[in-house]
C-alpha cells in the first residue's frame, strides 16, 4: 500500500458509531481506527460483524485496534489480552493492533532486563499475529518512565526475533516530541498517529510553526515535513488523525490539512535524501 488517510475513533468518542463514520466520510478518510477498552463502547454494544458491515458500506476499512497496553511486560495475563484483541482485530478486518510498552518505570529494570523483555513479548506476540492475520505495530513512547522509548531498540529486537514477519513500528508524532523519534527505520514504520500536530510540520508545504519546539530536525528552514521525510525513507502504511483536542472544527481543520497533504504527496511525491 502507498499512504492513506485514516481517523481515529477519539476524535469523536462521545457520540454514536454513526456519527463517527459520518465524520470520517466527511474528512475523506479512507480508513478508521478503534481503541478497545472502557471509552470505545462501539466494540461491546454492537456486534464486530455490524460494525465491519456499516463500515464496507462507507468503503472504508480498519487501519487499527489500538491497542496492547504493557505488551512488553509479557504474562500469562498479557497472553489472554492478546489473544482476545487479535480476535476482535481479525473480527472488525483490522490491518493490526498497536502494542505500547510499558510506562510502569524503567527502574524497575536494568538494561539488559528490559532487552530480554522485549523479545520475550515479540516471541510470544509473533505465532498470535501470524494466526489472526494481523500486524503488530509497535508504538515507543517518548514518557520518561517508559520502558521502550527508542525505534532502534524495537527494530533491532523485531529483526533479531521475528525477522519483520508480522511487525512494523508505529510512530505517534506526540511521542516524537517527547524524545521518541530516533527515525532509523522509516521503510519499517506502518502507521504514523497524528497527535501532537501543533508543534511540528507534517508536510513540506507548511510553514515552520512559532510555537514548535527547538531541536535539531526542525530547526533548518529547509527541513521538509515529518511525513514527506517518512515517506521518501520507504514509509508506507496509514497515517491516522488521533487528536487530543476534540472540538469538531479542530478535527475537522486539522483533518482537512492531513488528507489535502497525503494527497498532494502520492500525486507529487519529491525525492528527499532522509539522511
Amino acid at each position: 500500500m502507498s499512504v492513506r488517510f485514516a481517523v481515529n475513533r477519539c476524535c469523536l468518542p462521545d457520540r454514536p458509531l454513526s456519527d463517527f463514520v459520518s465524520l470520517a466520510k466527511e474528512v475523506g478518510a479512507e480508513a478508521v481506527e478503534f481503541r478497545d477498552g472502557p471509552q470505545s463502547a462501539d466494540l461491546y454494544i454492537t456486534t464486530t460483524d455490524d460494525i465491519r458491515a456499516r463500515l464496507k458500506r462507507e468503503g472504508l476499512e480498519v487501519a487499527a485496534l489500538v491497542g496492547l497496553e504493557r505488551f512488553n511486560d509479557w504474562s500469562r495475563n498479557r497472553e489472554r489480552e492478546a489473544l482476545q484483541l487479535a480476535s476482535r482485530a481479525q473480527a472488525l478486518g483490522a490491518r493490526g493492533i498497536v502494542l505500547s510498552p510499558s510506562e510502569d518505570t524503567a527502574e524497575k529494570w536494568t538494561d539488559r532486563e528490559l532487552d530480554r523483555m522485549l523479545r520475550l513479548a515479540i516471541s510470544h506476540l509473533q505465532p498470535i499475529l501470524e494466526d489472526h492475520q494481523l500486524i503488530g505495530f509497535i508504538e515507543p513512547s517518548g514518557h520518561p518512565r517508559s520502558t521502550l522509548t527508542r525505534h532502534l531498540e524495537a527494530a533491532e529486537a523485531v529483526e533479531e526475533v521475528a525477522n519483520w514477519r508480522n511487525f512494523a513500528l508505529c510512530l505517534d508524532t506526540f511521542e516524537f516530541e517527547r524524545g521518541a523519534n530516533d527515525l532509523v527505520r522509516p521503510d519499517r514504520i506502518g502507521l504514523v498517529h497524528v497527535t501532537g500536530e501543533e508543534a511540528i510540520p507534517l508536510f513540506d508545504d507548511e510553514p515552520q510553526l512559532i510555537s514548535a519546539p527547538v531541536s535539531e530536525f526542525r530547526n533548518r528552514p529547509d527541513d521538509p515535513g515529518l511525513i514527506n521525510r517518512l515517506v521518501a525513507g520507504g514509509f508506507s502504511g496509514d497515517v491516522s488523525l488521533e487528536l487530543f483536542n476534540r472540538k469538531p472544527e479542530v478535527v475537522r481543520d486539522t483533518a482537512e490539512r492531513i488528507r489535502r497533504g497525503v494527497r498532494n504527496l502520492m500525486q507529487a511525491p519529491r525525492p528527499i535524501d532522509f539522511h
